[in-house]
């Protein structure tokens, strides 16, 4: 019955047991909604309670909401003092809460770490100065066994990975990360098959910028590394029995080993005299290559973040202050070459000794910027959506792919996908909820739901319901009891 952090049981978007219906919407299978502060963290269901952030007017807060009503249970808030930066398509409340039998721990990026009692009580605090990020904080908070674990990753390589001890909030032990940069990425754990081996512990498996590494979960000492991932990293890795599962977008979002938009065709409309070549001075000052057609132009990704006479001189190769075709399709050879999407299966056990040696096999299509990727273990298929509603499935053993196809919801996707036995749940920015079927290879959508409202924070499943938190509202649909 529970969804206990972001992405639920051990960050992996899948509830074996919740029964949410498949069509629901405004007037469909609505339980209740409820007016919500502003926040992109994510619903955290546990028995009769629902956790989230928001930050409002100054202050971060942790709220509680009656589950079966939408009724306020309590808020704790504490002043945000200095924001930092912090992106416009993200929130100082970004980070999801996680929650056990007795507490619920918040992170604020801004702030620090508070454990709070199910029923609003301060257990303790554990403030902290916000990592050195340009986009604000993101990664969630983890729980195993007796601990609360976050990585603090930032931009002025003051990088670590802390646990936290659950009951006090002393540091059980933390372990440095030189040389790693901010990511927004928040870990899993991956389990051996046999439990309790001395030989072989649980790991915590961090994906970074460039790098994903794993930690002994009982002392914090690093396992082993792969490097080869792009520069900024989002989603959560999937986790198998013999293979972990993780990826990225290049920069600026890109999910194919091409920029297949930035073609001469953009610039060549501003060819006025027709000689195949284009002169700054043709260009307005104002334009902006297209960088994702994909998705809404007021979409911060559509296109280069500034004006494209800024670096009108950097790409003039020859310095004849012209762009020709040829001359154009080099920049852009080069900008690919300097940051690949990149999806990799890792053995995550001990019998490698190279780095490479674990890589079991790697692709370089269709990888979301933001959504994390979601391994149905039943099928043993892998699942991700990016930006236009792209859906990709691979075989998880071999990265075959299986199917890509667009589910018919368009524009930019920030949640991840979600799943019970035999259904995926897609939800777009736009608001629209895809549900597609997994019981077999042939890709078919058996649901749109469209709520008519902006969407950023993941679904969470739990019981006979999905909960959602919109721009300004969460809502509750469920299916009514037989």
């Amino acid at each position: 019955m529970a969804w206990p952090q972001f992405r639920g049981p051990n960050g992996q978007g899948f509830a074996p047991h919740a029964q949410p219906p498949l069509q629901f919407g405004p007037h469909t299978n609505l339980a209740w909604q409820v007016p919500i502060d502003p926040g992109h963290s994510s619903p955290v269901v546990w028995e009769s309670s629902i956790f989230l952030t928001t930050y409002q007017t100054g202050q971060l807060a942790v709220v509680a909401i009656e589950r079966a009503t939408g009724a306020s249970r309590w808020q704790w808030s504490v002043p945000a003092g200095p924001i930092g930066d912090v992106h416009s398509i993200s929130s100082p409340a970004a980070p999801t809460p996680a929650a056990d039998d007795s507490q619920v721990f918040a992170y604020f990026g801004s702030w620090g770490l508070v454990a709070l009692t199910h029923a609003g009580k301060e257990s303790w605090r554990h403030p902290m100065p916000p990592p050195r990020n340009r986009y604000g904080m993101a990664t969630s908070p983890v729980l195993h066994g007796t601990n609360v674990i976050l990585v603090l990753d930032a931009d002025d390589l003051q990088s670590r990975v802390v646990a936290f001890s659950k009951t006090t909030g002393t540091i059980a032990w933390q372990t440095e990360r030189p040389g790693q940069r901010a990511n927004w990425s928040t870990p899993a754990i991956w389990s051996p098959e046999i439990p309790n081996d001395p030989q072989h512990p649980e790991q915590l498996i961090v994906l970074s910028a460039l790098r994903l590494a794993a930690y002994d979960v009982r002392t914090g000492g690093e396992l082993w590394s792969v490097d080869g991932f792009p520069q900024e990293t989002v989603s959560v890795p999937a986790v198998g029995r013999t293979l972990v599962f993780a990826g990225a977008a290049a920069l600026g979002g890109r999910g194919n080993e091409t920029y297949d938009a930035m073609g001469w065709q953009q610039l060549k409309a501003f060819d006025r005299n027709g000689d195949e070549r284009v002169q700054a001075d043709e260009i307005p000052d104002d334009f902006r290559m297209v960088l994702r057609p994909d998705l809404p132009k007021e979409h911060p990704g559509y296109a280069v973040p500034f004006a494209f006479k800024r670096g009108f001189k950097g790409n003039d190769l020859d310095a004849d202050g012209a762009l020709s075709e040829s001359e154009w399709n080099q920049n852009v050879i080069r900008w690919e070459a300097s940051s690949r999407p990149v999806l990799m299966a890792i053995d995550p056990g001990t019998g490698a000794s190279a780095p490479t040696e674990r890589v079991a096999w790697k692709t370089n299509r269709g990888l979301p910027e933001m959504p994390s990727i979601l391994l149905e273990r039943e099928r043993n298929r892998l699942y991700f959506v990016r930006d236009g509603g792209l859906l990709t499935c691979l075989d998880a053993s071999t990265g075959r792919s299986i199917f890509q196809e667009r589910i018919g919801a368009a524009g930019g996707y920030a949640a991840s996908p979600v799943a019970t036995p035999g259904h995926l749940f897609l939800t777009s920015a736009a608001g629209v909820v895809t549900v597609v079927d997994t019981r077999s290879d042939d890709f078919r959508v058996i649901a749109r739901n469209d709520l008519q409202q902006s969407i950023h924070a993941t679904p969470a499943l739990a019981g006979n319901g999905i909960y959602i938190r919109t721009a300004g509202r969460l809502m509750a649909f469920t299916q009514p009891r037989s």
